[in-house]
């Protein structure tokens, strides 16, 4: 009789611990993600001199190019998971995400210099801003395993990531006093690519835990479409006098055209997919729905 009593607590005890690795949690959580992988062909860092001598019709020209390493990943990233175990060791998890991307930029400077009678009549100089920024809602369903050892529980989350955001292209010219400020505004299509996690979860003995984890996003994205937004020169706005075809731009995977494009058309240009591939680190609490 007591062996069979013994055997009905040790049942019932573990059936508790079961049912309450089982459930429903959320996950508010912050983080910030750093560049990993990125596009040099799109940015720079350059500067230029020119130099022409009246004495002896003699011309100089001087230059450097820096590649600017453009990733669009890198930023602080706030979001909440939304999970549910299906044992202590299996789940199922849907992680909602918002990047604040950092912005990415690029310079340039040139120089033009005259020389007469041994002396410089005349120097301008110009100069180019350009800085590239993207915010951005990301999705990711993922699959959960982790394990319990003693207080600590470590866990790896992988999956496909889904992202749905915009590019802002600024710039900002100063050609000899001539002052040009733009925006071009891209977006449209999904960024396809995938996530995994590495963490560990600190238990307590509430409802509430704690967790910090490394994540690994590989994802590119190449918007569909693009319009200029902003575009003032010397104070005066340039869009009212601007047609569709100088306003907006599609990306399409062939381009063909010839002398004459219609005005009221955008126009069409290849494709251009940025990176957005990142490696970040995050904190944030789990609440087990099922603990009280």
């Amino acid at each position: 009789m007591r062996k069979l009593l013994f055997s009905v607590i040790v049942s019932a005890l573990g059936l508790t611990q079961v049912s309450l690795a089982q459930g429903f949690y959320v996950e508010p959580s912050f983080g910030y993600n750093f560049s990993m992988g990125c596009n040099t062909s799109l940015l720079t860092n350059s500067t230029s001199e020119y130099t022409f001598n009246n004495d002896n019709n003699q011309s100089t020209y001087y230059y450097t190019d820096e590649a600017v390493r453009l990733n669009l990943g890198r930023g602080a990233a706030l979001g909440v998971n939304l999970g549910y175990m299906f044992s202590e060791n299996i789940g199922a998890e849907l992680q909602l995400n918002y990047l604040l991307g950092s912005p990415v930029n690029g310079e340039s400077i040139n120089t033009n210099t005259v020389i007469t009678g041994g002396m410089i009549t005349s120097k301008s100089t110009s100069t180019s801003k350009t800085q590239y920024t993207s915010n951005a809602f990301q999705v990711a369903p993922s699959i959960v395993l982790q394990t319990q050892v003693k207080n600590i529980t470590p866990y790896a989350k992988f999956g496909p990531m889904l992202s749905f955001g915009n590019v802002l292209i600024e710039q900002d010219r100063n050609n000899a006093g001539s002052i040009e400020s733009s925006e071009i505004k891209l977006n449209g299509g999904v960024g396809l690519g995938i996530s995994s996690r590495l963490g560990v979860l600190f238990q307590t003995k509430g409802a509430m835990s704690y967790f910090a984890e490394c994540s690994i996003v590989g994802m590119t994205y190449a918007p569909t479409k693009g319009e200029l937004t902003k575009s003032i020169t010397n104070g005066v706005d340039n869009l009212p006098n601007l047609n569709t075809s100088e306003k907006v731009v599609e990306f399409v995977d062939e381009v063909s055209g010839g002398s004459i494009q219609d005005p009221n058309k955008p126009s069409q240009i290849l494709p251009i997919s940025y990176p957005f591939s990142s490696i970040g680190l995050r904190v944030g609490i789990r609440v087990d729905l099922t603990k009280k």
